[in-house]
């Protein structure tokens, strides 16, 4: 089995290497640390029988590489392994044509779980905590999936126009819904927005 690590972090990478190859299975591993290097990778190894692949990557996120490499007709199944662990990211991962979605802080019998789930061809979730007590204002329950998903990339530090590219609409669209969630989580600019919304478990 042929598994491409995409991750620009050599050290996780090396990590995640020794991990899987502690499967027991016959794994070879590939590694990259961005589109173009995946690119040659798949052009000198072949396409993976399955991609694991870092949300957060220097200059751009993961997402925009699943359309990329889906625009190439490489769809080999897709594992978001991230430091990131919220519902909206790994229900974003979904939407944008992973397979799953699993935390870097998780065991490896969980990561195992996750692999096998998604190169059996089913779609691994995680199971998401819902605090016993959570205080939401009556406002926040207009912030819309779209807004969601701003919200998470703009957690990320993508600017708008970084951000619009990841949704496929225009910066001004962009730019309308930032007006609205700031309205809607009553702050007035991206870091207090994001604060904010992880203050009331939107991400």
């Amino acid at each position: 089995m042929k598994i491409l690590i995409i991750d620009d972090h050599i050290l996780f990478a090396e990590g995640m290497k020794y991990l899987l190859q502690s499967f027991g299975q016959e794994i070879i591993t590939l590694y990259a640390e961005n589109y173009e290097a995946a690119i040659n990778a798949v052009d000198k190894f072949g396409h993976p029988d399955l991609i694991l692949l870092d949300i957060n990557l220097s200059g751009t996120s993961g997402f925009s590489l699943i359309k990329k490499f889906h625009a190439l007709n490489i769809w080999s199944p897709i594992l978001i392994i991230s430091a990131t662990d919220s519902q909206s990211a790994a229900e974003m991962s979904l939407e944008k044509g992973a397979l799953g979605f699993v935390s870097k802080s998780s065991d490896k019998e969980t990561l195992q779980l996750a692999i096998e789930t998604v190169l059996s061809g089913n779609v691994y979730m995680p199971g998401f905590k819902v605090p016993e007590t959570t205080f939401v204002e009556p406002n926040m329950a207009t912030v819309t999936n779209r807004q969601h998903e701003i919200l998470f990339l703009l957690s990320k530090g993508l600017l708008n126009k970084q951000i619009a590219n990841e949704l496929n609409i225009s910066t001004n669209t962009v730019k309308a819904h930032l007006h609205e969630i700031f309205k809607q989580l009553n702050v007035n600019n991206r870091t207090a927005a994001v604060q904010t919304a992880h203050n009331y478990g939107l991400l």
